[in-house]
């Protein structure tokens, strides 16, 4: 048997249950269509996140920073999209913070189209997560020229997607690093931006898709 892993750390995984020959073959943007769609000004924003709303997603961090931020820069706009079961204790923690002028908390859209017209309407995209399988985000939010401010863990795969300082950061799981990179990247966002697209670019689908069709074709000569 033969097996495809979207990222090393799922390949680790795998191995760890006695899998064999399995092949790296990660996932794929349509970064042409993404370079192709406009921002929607009505969701303008500094910060974003956008993913399920789940306990090994962290975005509490990320409401933390938030206030910590709001300390120096009083405007700061950070919009969340998404849904899960930590949603009512997001709610719950923005209104404790008083940060109901600063985070808006919007649902899912189910347009592809409009979700990356809103990414394109921020600046820095957090994804304060602690497991990541792959992470297409990541690389939706570079092709959007975002720069993605991740957290260093052994089971984050968006750790691998990033080049520290270039097209984003790699930081350790805590709300007052979080806020520090925040900062950082919002200066440094528009230069960041160049990067973040050039290297989500080599992850286009018709890139991809050709490593595919050369594992295929070894298989059919082994």
């Amino acid at each position: 048997r033969y097996n495809i892993a979207v990222s090393k750390r799922i390949k680790l995984i795998l191995e760890a249950l006695r899998a064999r020959n399995i092949a790296v073959i990660q996932n794929g943007i349509d970064h042409q269509l993404i370079q192709s769609i406009p921002p929607i000004k009505e969701y303008q924003s500094d910060v974003i996140y956008a993913g399920r709303l789940t306990y090994e997603k962290k975005v509490e961090r990320l409401v933390q920073a938030i206030h910590r931020l709001k300390k120096e820069l009083s405007d700061i706009k950070c919009l969340i999209v998404g849904d899960g079961p930590k949603k009512p204790r997001l709610k719950k923690l923005i209104r404790r913070l008083h940060l109901e002028e600063n985070i808006e908390l919007l649902n899912p859209v189910n347009s592809y189209e409009k979700y990356i017209s809103i990414l394109k309407a921020s600046k820095v995209f957090v994804l304060p997560s602690i497991r990541e399988g792959f992470s297409i985000v990541t690389l939706e939010a570079n092709a959007a020229g975002l720069p993605v401010i991740t957290f260093k863990h052994p089971m984050n795969a968006a750790n691998d997607l990033i080049i520290h300082g270039y097209n984003g950061y790699k930081i350790p799981p805590d709300s007052k690093e979080l806020a520090a990179y925040i900062q950082e990247a919002l200066m440094n966002y528009t230069t960041m931006k160049i990067y973040g697209v050039r290297i989500a670019s080599l992850y286009d689908w018709s890139n991809i898709t050709k490593t595919l069709e050369k594992y295929y074709e070894h298989l059919l000569t082994t």
